[in-house]
C-alpha cells in the first residue's frame, strides 16, 4: 500500500494505492491521523485501491469520527466498484460521504 498526502490550505487531499488490509491498517491509520492534523477537510481518494478488509474500514471510520469530533469532515473519492461492494455489505456507504469521481464534481453516492 502506498499513501500520497497533499496540502492545499485547510483541505488535505490522501491518495491511496494498493489493498488496505490488517497488516497495514495500522500505517494508514497514523497517515491519516497526520494528515488530518489541523484540516477542516480531509478528501480521501480511494481510486487505486483494489481492496479493504474490515480493518480498512474500521481506519477510515475512525478517522471520521476524529475529524467530526473536530468539527472536520471526510470524503471518499474515486471508490472502485469491489470496493464500494464492501462498504455496501457492511452497511457503511450511507455513513461516508462518498463522491463517485476523485475530482470531487459527483454528487454524493
Amino acid at each position: 500500500m502506498e499513501v500520497r498526502v497533499r496540502k492545499t490550505g485547510a483541505e488535505t487531499i490522501v491518495q491511496i494505492r494498493g489493498s488496505i488490509r490488517i497488516d497495514v491498517a495500522r500505517r494508514l491509520r497514523n497517515d491519516l491521523l497526520e494528515a488530518s492534523q489541523g484540516v477542516t477537510r480531509l478528501v480521501i481518494d480511494l481510486s487505486g485501491v483494489d481492496y479493504t478488509d474490515s480493518s480498512g474500514l474500521a481506519t477510515l471510520l475512525e478517522c471520521m469520527k476524529r475529524l467530526e469530533k473536530a468539527r472536520g469532515t471526510m470524503v471518499l473519492t474515486g471508490v472502485q466498484h469491489q470496493v464500494m461492494e464492501i462498504f455496501k455489505i457492511a452497511q457503511l456507504e450511507q455513513i461516508f460521504d462518498i463522491e463517485s469521481s476523485s475530482n470531487g464534481n459527483a454528487a454524493s453516492a
